[in-house]
């Protein structure tokens, strides 16, 4: 309590002026007090001065207090006028220390702190890439002086997460919660915050990739977190969730649950969305993903676990598995423990998983087991292949897993068979690859640090064919590789023609075989020597053709029939061939300059396979490797017939394999002459040009007997591409590129002594020219003294009779060296011996003076089908 004493000063009494000129007497002056002095604590004082002093302090402190007062009022006030603009500029700080630009509609005070109504933050390099709409934040009074709980009632998050202004406002979170924990000492009181009631949507490059109704976040003051979503949806729909938790403790440990979670395919066949969903997933964790191991300031050995719980697949409404339950966490000594079990229809156990994986070490170990499994469920989670209705796929088996005692490989070893297993793309067919039931058994080992996959004695079983393989598959950053050896050990020929899908032999009605087939095949491939590569094929081809069916049959081509064929533009032209037609020209007709031309540049070895050359394929397959497409196939006369005469022109598996039939067929029932000639009847040599004759008389006025050397190499070189090639009689003449090529062909038949020098030399003076329908006829020439080597087919020109060894290897002016891949044909007697000097063969062609030929080695500019590495931008592919 406090007092004080007042001193009145008053000033002297004026004298009354009366009559006389006496004093009347004094006149009181007024009573101004004066503060004299302020004092604490209770001072005596006489009684009278008491009693004044009482009356002074009783007068003057009502006036004192209402100063205090509005003093205390008007500071308030003024507080509370210039609070909004201390809150604005303390959020303002907070959002610049987050690289966010943000806006506050409305700032309020009141007794238990601050509110702020329709708050917005958002990148200000990119404001797509995140945008925060929060309706209501409260705060308590500690936000003035930094700190401060925060409760959001309300709002909305939008997020881009491939924007690269995100991943760099993540990565500034991380730092500052980092600073913030070493700051605390890992511990001590921190802000907390709880939001609630605040949708979410999550975008990608492709589009809306994650939405929850509702996104609920908790924060104390540990810095434990706990984030929460309903209502959640993964690819608009692809996968929904009704809730998950995923809760961080202070320790950094992390817990993730989902509940009643559904993966829903719209169809079992279209199983695009499900992996776009998962490789987006992948996208979007490795763009917000840290670069360490740990956040800053927490453990680097912090666990981790996750759990699903009441899952379900759907395909529409379909249910294909149930109760699914999904458990995977971390392991104290290292790796990952996973556990899964579901339940299919009637397999109440379909999946039973118990499996530890540790990615660090790359081991695994544990065990899978699969009872009647719907392969749609696996399907997402397998490599991307065409699978057809996977819902009606199912999946037994029994696989175990262990590391080696080194840890530097993972074995796999059991066996699964997968029931009415199907593919469906345009690439296969018209009609989907199904009915397969397909059983795989053996032991596979993994080496993850040499990228290498090995196989040991793996069965593969398709219907009743049993396919062994060993060997290794590689991958690594600088190359791939493959060194497989498949065995078909002796089957029926019966069982490998009715293990192939309905899709292929549905076409083949009727047709049918016996006896027994067997092979044996190995691969050598390295991405970085493809000249290397190695493949071998042994047939051992004991079948025996019983019937080709109305599809195959063959002997209608012995006389009349109708050849369809559809054109590029789509119309279906029809026309009569076959002999006694006017287009017809029997082989006999057909020069031999014609005959050699055609087999050097189409199929050098017609004469020695069986409608297949696998050296062929070897070239074609090391070729398309080093382009890195499909630009060069390896059929035969015999295919490319096939392809004609039989087969719609698609490009699909499915007409492969069957061309592939239809060649064997063909191999076996008709002889080599009567194919070559069927073939050059029916080919294409120009628009509208089909058959050896017509294209004799189009392009030169002459019957296909009086084509010259140069003429004939001509329309060889117009195969396989003859639409494009025709240009040059559009335009009148040979390009001087073309002539070239011509040349080429004519040194390298004179080099394989399928032409005598006379017919070289001819040919390399010929200019070719082009005759039309309006041009007179042509004038005869003489070529009488122009001769080819000997052919096991009729001829209707003089045959070249005697051919030394050092007249037909003489250097030829001009040559560019390059060595010929073909057959050797010459006479010997009254028979004809064949050697490939493409492969080396073993077989020596005798000529009529009793000398061998000794076959040369392959050019390595070369290809089987006798085209140089420079022929490529002029010679098209057969698909």
């Amino acid at each position: 309590m406090f007092s004080g004493a007042m001193r009145y000063d008053a000033p002297p009494p004026r004298e009354r002026v009366g009559s006389g000129g006496k004093r009347a007497g004094r006149e009181a002056a007024p009573v101004r007090p004066v503060v004299d002095a302020w004092s604490f604590g209770d001072e005596p004082r006489s009684g009278g001065r008491a009693r004044a002093h009482g009356r002074a302090r009783g007068g003057r402190w009502p006036w004192l207090a209402a100063v205090a007062v509005a003093l205390v009022v008007g500071g308030a006030f003024a507080a509370w006028l210039a609070l909004p603009a201390i809150v604005r500029g303390r959020l303002q700080a907070r959002l610049d220390e987050l690289g966010l630009v943000g806006e506050v509609e409305r700032v309020g005070v009141g007794l238990g702190g601050i509110h702020l109504e329709n708050v917005t933050a958002t990148l200000p390099s990119a404001r797509e890439g995140l945008r925060v709409t929060l309706s209501r934040v409260d705060v308590d009074w500690r936000m003035v002086a930094g700190e401060g709980d925060a409760v959001v009632d309300g709002g909305a998050v939008r997020v881009d997460l491939g924007s690269r202004h995100l991943r760099a406002f993540v990565a500034k979170l991380r730092a500052r919660e980092g600073g913030r924990a070493r700051a605390h000492g890992g511990g001590g009181p921190r802000s907390t915050w709880r939001a609630g009631r605040i949708g979410l949507v999550a975008r990608d490059a492709e589009g809306e990739l994650l939405r929850a109704s509702e996104l609920a976040v908790e924060r104390d003051e540990t810095g434990a977190m706990r984030v929460a979503l309903r209502g959640a949806e993964l690819g608009r729909g692809v996968v929904r969730a009704s809730k998950v938790v995923g809760a961080r403790r202070d320790t950094g440990n992390v817990d993730v649950s989902v509940a009643d979670a559904t993966l829903r395919l719209t169809s079992s066949s279209d199983l695009g969305p499900v992996r776009a969903l998962r490789r987006r997933i992948l996208t979007a964790i490795d763009s917000v993903r840290p670069t360490t191991s740990a956040v800053a300031g927490r453990s680097p050995s912090a666990s981790w676990r996750f759990g699903a719980r009441e899952g379900r697949v759907l395909v529409g409404q379909r249910t294909l598995a149930e109760a699914v339950t999904l458990s995977a966490q971390s392991h104290p000594s290292g790796g990952i423990v996973v556990r899964a079990t579901a339940s299919a229809g009637a397999a109440p156990d379909a999946v039973d998983l118990d499996l530890t994986i540790d990615p660090e070490r790359e081991t695994a170990r544990g065990n899978v087991h699969l009872e009647g499994l719907p392969l749609a469920v696996l399907a997402p989670a397998l490599p991307d292949l065409p699978w057809h209705r996977p819902d009606n796929s199912f999946v037994r088996g029994q696989v175990a897993v262990s590391t080696s005692a080194d840890g530097r490989s993972v074995e796999a070893e059991g066996s699964l068979t997968v029931t009415n297993l199907g593919f469906s793309s345009p690439r296969l067919g018209a009609r989907p690859f199904a009915g397969l039931d397909l059983g795989l058994s053996g032991r596979a080992t993994l080496e993850p640090g040499a990228g290498r996959v090995s196989l040991r004695d793996v069965a593969m079983q398709l219907g009743r064919v049993t396919v062994r393989a060993s060997g290794n598959l590689r991958s690594s950053p600088s190359g791939w590789g493959a060194e497989l050896d498949m065995r078909m050990p002796e089957t029926r020929c019966a069982d490998a023609f009715s293990a192939m899908p309905p899709a292929i032999t549905e076409d083949l009605a009727g047709f049918s075989v016996d006896g027994t087939i067997g092979a044996t095949i190995a691969v050598g491939i390295d991405s970085q020597n493809l000249d290397a590569t190695r493949l071998e094929i042994d047939f051992r081809d004991r079948c025996r053709a019983m019937s080709g069916g109305y599809f195959a049959d063959t002997t209608r081509f012995r006389t009349p029939f109708l050849h369809r064929v559809m054109e590029p533009d789509g119309v279906l032209r029809e026309m009569t061939l076959g002999p006694g037609t006017p287009e017809w020209v029997p082989i006999d007709r057909i020069s031999g300059f014609v005959l050699h031309a055609v087999l050097g540049r189409e199929d050098a070895g017609f004469f020695r396979h069986r409608g297949f050359a696998p050296l062929e394929i070897r070239h074609a397959l090391v070729r398309n490797l080093r382009e890195g497409r499909y630009v060069y196939g390896a059929s035969t006369i015999t295919m490319q017939l096939v392809k004609n005469v039989f087969l719609r022109r698609e490009k699909t598996l499915a007409r492969k394999i069957q061309e592939c039939l239809l060649t064997w067929y063909v191999e076996h029932v008709m002889e080599k002459g009567a194919i070559l000639e069927l073939y050059l009847n029916v080919i294409e040599f120009g628009p509208g040009v089909y058959g050896i004759g017509p294209a004799a008389q189009h392009y030169f006025g002459r019957r296909p007997d009086e084509l010259s050397p140069a003429e004939a190499v001509f329309l060889a070189t117009v195969l396989p591409n003859p639409r494009e090639r025709h240009r040059m009689w559009e335009a009148g003449a040979v390009t001087p590129e073309w002539r070239e090529l011509v040349r080429r062909v004519l040194r390298r038949l004179y080099r394989a002594r399928r032409i005598d020098r006379p017919a070289y030399e001819h040919g390399m003076r010929d200019p070719i020219v082009f005759h039309r329908a309006t041009d007179p006829p042509v004038a005869e020439r003489d070529l009488s003294g122009l001769s080819w080597s000997r052919l096991p087919v009729g001829m209707a020109s003089p045959v070249l009779t005697v051919v030394t060894a050092e007249g037909a290897g003489a250097a030829v002016a001009g040559d560019d060296g390059a060595d010929v891949e073909g057959n050797v044909i010459a006479p010997a007697d009254d028979e004809v011996e064949t050697g490939s000097l493409d492969d080396g063969a073993r077989a020596r062609p005798r000529l009529q003076d009793g000398r061998g030929v000794r076959p040369r080695a392959p050019a390595a500019e070369d290809d089987g089908g006798w085209i140089e590495e420079d022929d490529t931008s002029v010679d098209a592919t057969d698909e």
